[in-house]
């Protein structure tokens, strides 16, 4: 859930971002494209130091820290009432939403403890919905099944 919603964040401001820019905020054009680079510049800085922030403070704090500062970010840049102001929206969600998806699929990937489940408590989500599908009559139930 949290690498989905970390998905839906970068999705949403390199897709939703330029026009935030340009008809919200009558922002030219070049300053408009500008603001999805400062994006993922921060999150390019982001993530090169993101190793170092994991090991020093833990994937815990880290990744609290990260939606703390996301959010943060994607809330200036909404509220911004400058387009100036908003990509220093922008870069500051770009840092924060940098290291959640790699912590979040590194838990997911990590082996759990032994429960005699067939699925870890904490396998991805879209795992479990492969193998069982959730209606009888789905046309693809089993499609996916490695048994």
């Amino acid at each position: 859930m949290i690498a989905l919603c970390t998905a839906y964040g970068e999705g949403a401001l390199a897709d939703w971002g330029a026009l935030h820019l340009s008809q919200d905020l009558a922002a030219a054009p070049g300053l408009a494209a500008a603001g999805y680079a400062v994006f993922a510049l921060a999150m390019t800085v982001g993530r090169l130091s993101g190793t170092a922030v994991v090991e020093r403070f833990g994937p815990a704090r880290a990744l609290v820290a990260g939606g703390t500062t996301a959010a943060s970010g994607l809330l200036l840049g909404a509220l911004a009432p400058t387009a100036w102001g908003a990509c220093v929206g922008f870069a500051v969600a770009g840092l924060g939403l940098a290291n959640i998806f790699p912590i979040a699929l590194a838990r997911a990937g990590r082996p759990a403890a032994r429960t005699g489940s067939r699925w870890p408590p904490r396998s991805a989500t879209a795992a479990c919905c492969w193998d069982r599908p959730r209606s009888a009559s789905s046309p693809r139930r089993g499609a996916c099944r490695s048994r």
